[in-house]
């Protein structure tokens, strides 16, 4: 990144931090997803190629083995952000 943007003279700055997701537990978790935009479209698709439920049941899976708690779902994900200034 800072060979990137050194020939328009600036330098960029990164910022760490976590982002953390909670839940009852990993069902309730997925169960809420349903409503997100992105399901709601995806969801007559997966219906009509018949693999809804499958996907249903990675998905479940995937989320129970991120799970970092023992009684909920608790998974933790960093992220990064790269602020670009210019000079004043």
């Amino acid at each position: 990144m800072k060979r990137l943007f050194a020939p328009h003279g600036v330098e960029p700055t990164w910022h760490e931090a976590e982002l953390t997701i909670t839940s009852g537990s990993p069902e309730q978790y997925l169960d809420r997803g349903r409503s997100h935009p992105l399901s709601v479209t995806t969801a007559p698709l997966l219906e009509h190629a018949g693999t809804a439920t499958a996907v249903h049941e990675e998905a479940l899976a995937v989320l129970r083995a991120g799970n970092e708690s023992a009684d909920a779902f608790l998974v933790t994900s960093p992220y990064r952000v790269i602020e670009i200034k210019r000079p004043t």
